[in-house]
């Protein structure tokens, strides 16, 4: 049984109908056959040079030893066959986001020393004094009152630490122009417009070509829709 070729031109589904009945093909429609397979394999050769700006870079020439390893410390998450790329290290930029990691991590350890160490000791010296269960649940929320602006800190200062500081500091010693690890949506009046422009953006480049929206029926306004909400779902 053939597949389903509604989306498929006229002339091909026509050829295919004629082989299926072990009829012998004319010349145009052998020339037709020819031409199809033509743009096919075409098509296929553009989509395996992705982003490659020269073919030498294409699968399979990308397969390679230094190849593998040079994508390892780039800060993303996607392969691609090249990305954009800088001229220099500006050296005082690094010296910028290095002096800024090792404070963010300096006010790190203040706040657990000074905050959230202390909160720890009471509740060892609450177990070793023999309280009871029921006493110790009920100065629970009073603890959990004291970590709640440490943690919050801690939180905010390792988003900071990760994604300001350690990602531009790779990004700038490996030649990554690629920047946008996250928006300014957390203050944005346009959340819905910057949150998750990274995933959004390797949904859109790399699901969209390998899901048929003909065949499952669904549109790309809602496809749309569902991937960015699964993006707004798993992020913290």
């Amino acid at each position: 049984m053939s597949p389903d070729l509604n989306f498929f031109p006229t002339d091909v589904d026509n050829m295919i109908n004629v082989i299926d009945t072990s009829q012998t093909l004319c010349r145009e429609q052998v020339s037709q056959f020819e031409s199809a397979i033509i743009d096919e394999l075409a098509s296929l050769a553009d989509e395996l040079q992705g982003t490659a700006s020269d073919p030498s870079r294409a699968y399979p020439n990308n397969l390679t030893f230094i190849g593998h390893y040079q994508w390892l410390p780039l800060p993303t998450v996607v392969y691609e066959l090249e990305y954009p790329r800088l001229n220099k290290i500006k050296w005082s930029y690094v010296a910028e986001k290095v002096a800024a990691m090792i404070g963010i991590i300096f006010v790190m350890i203040q706040v657990s020393q000074y905050y959230i160490y202390p909160v720890v000791l009471v509740t060892i010296e609450m177990r070793e004094n023999g309280m009871p269960l029921i006493a110790r649940f009920r100065e629970f929320p009073w603890l959990l009152g004291d970590l709640l602006f440490p943690f919050m800190m801690e939180y905010l200062l390792t988003w900071y630490l990760i994604w300001e500081t350690v990602l531009n500091i790779l990004a700038e010693l490996t030649y990554f122009a690629d920047r946008h690890f996250y928006d300014a949506w957390w203050n944005s009046g346009k959340q819905h417009l910057r949150v998750g422009r990274p995933e959004a953006f390797d949904l859109l480049h790399f699901q969209y070509p390998g899901i048929n929206l003909h065949e499952t029926g669904i549109d790309q306004c809602t496809y749309s829709f569902s991937a960015m909400f699964t993006t707004v779902l798993s992020r913290p």
